[in-house]
């Protein structure tokens, strides 16, 4: 979608022109129909009526539960993927009472979010109707999703989007097969979405274990590729191992943080099971509260059923990625030994090399010391200042340089015991 194709209204992206999947329960004919702004308004106003096979007017059961959604592709947070509802379609949404004001506040929010709100009539004393807004997060998406359900009727309006047409249509899809469950319980439909995000997840989930062990026999720390204890493949293990360090340490940091996230999207879909137990027992206790009939015991027991299902799967999941990311910060800590060691090793061969240095610098000293006082003297002869005989000067010479060299010698052998004296004592 090009940037003339949406607007931005207060800080989210709409499409300048509503592109909207339209299904209502009480007409088959509506299944694959699209609505710009003005199309969708008129079904929305037509909405109180029945609608025939044939397309006359019929007068509306009362007790039937209804079933209409509007799908549309787009997330408004993102730049890139605008929502396809025009900003004034949602505020006439919002204005006929089919959408909560605060899908708002969930459009701008980045995290998984679950709320509802309930609807009581004039006197405000009955409740009329229910609100449920969510938003679940897959690998790569998002999903958005409007619930308003008349607790008389159990008749249901949702507004469902995703970032991507592939999850809308299969999640349009499916509720248009399961009608009769939404029928049942309008819940359903938030099943459908946890079913979907589950398998979304699962299959992250493999991917990222697939990742993880191609990257544990990449260091040699898996049962069926031991690490060499010794001999020429052990170095060229080792040497293998130390060319690509980085490009390991920088692949494992990706995949650590990879399942980091999806950890914290399982804990959410976790989260939003319990949400929707918590929802099916609310909806009883309003619909009970207007005394109206509660839900069949089997249809009661098949949500309940399903909902545990799907909660203790997305519960594995979350242990079995911990289990990974054990496994993430063992291989972490594996390769900084590594490239420790290798540090040791190029540490170890610097101090040979300085210690190799510090001889030759302390034989070349003990040289210059060894010849210092003998040269001293010979310039001083040379130069005239000491006046011998002949017979003599040779015996004064030795002497001196001698007393000279071992005078040297006991000055650095005193300036040595000092030094480690008061070392001793700082240390």
């Amino acid at each position: 979608m090009s940037v003339a194709e949406y607007s931005r209204w207060r800080g989210l992206y709409f499409a300048a022109k509503s592109q909207i999947q339209y299904f209502d329960s009480r007409d088959a004919y509506t299944t694959n129909e699209s609505h710009d702004d003005y199309s969708l308004e008129s079904k929305l106003k037509s909405s109180s009526r029945s609608i025939s096979q044939d397309g006359t007017d019929i007068p509306k059961t009362e007790n039937a539960a209804t079933f209409t959604l509007m799908t549309a592709v787009g997330d408004p947070s993102e730049p890139d993927t605008p929502l396809r509802l025009s900003s004034s379609m949602l505020l006439s949404l919002i204005e006929c009472k089919l959408v909560h004001p605060d899908i708002e506040a969930v459009y701008r929010t980045v995290r998984p979010h679950c709320s509802y709100y309930v609807e009581y009539d004039e006197d405000q004393t009955t409740p009329e109707s229910l609100y449920i807004l969510v938003r679940v997060l897959t690998r790569t998406d998002s999903i958005h999703c409007s619930l308003k359900i008349t607790l008389e009727t159990l008749s249901t309006t949702c507004l469902l989007s995703s970032s991507t047409s592939t999850i809308t249509d299969a999640l349009r899809a499916q509720c248009i097969q399961s009608l009769d469950l939404i029928q049942q319980s309008p819940l359903h439909l938030l099943r459908f979405i946890l079913d979907h995000a589950r398998d979304d997840l699962e299959a992250w989930l493999l991917h990222q274990w697939h990742r993880i062990e191609l990257l544990e026999d990449s260091t040699w720390m898996t049962p069926g590729h031991p690490f060499p204890r010794n001999g020429d493949r052990r170095q060229q293990v080792v040497d293998s191992l130390a060319r690509g360090l980085t490009t390991l340490l920088r692949e494992l940091h990706a995949v650590n943080r990879e399942s980091r996230i999806a950890l914290t999207v399982v804990w959410a879909a976790v989260g939003l099971c319990e949400d929707l137990g918590r929802m099916v027992e609310e909806v009883e206790s309003l619909r009970s509260s207007a005394g109206l009939e509660a839900m069949k015991p089997g249809h009661r027991a098949f949500l309940d059923g399903r909902v545990k299902f799907v909660d203790a799967v997305l519960r594995g999941m979350a242990e079995k990625n911990r289990q990974l990311l054990d496994r993430m910060g063992a291989q972490i800590n594996l390769v900084y030994s590594f490239i420790a060691q290798k540090g040791n090793e190029q540490n170890y061969q610097i101090a040979r090399l300085t210690a190799n240095d510090s001889r030759t610098m302390k034989t070349i000293t003990v040289l210059t010391l060894t010849f210092l006082p003998g040269t001293m003297l010979a310039s001083l002869w040379d130069a005239g200042i000491f006046s011998m005989e002949q017979g003599t000067s040779w015996r004064v010479y030795v002497g001196a340089t001698m007393a000279l060299t071992l005078i040297v010698y006991a000055i650095w052998a005193l300036y040595e015991w000092v030094s480690r004296k008061r070392d001793a004592r700082r240390f």
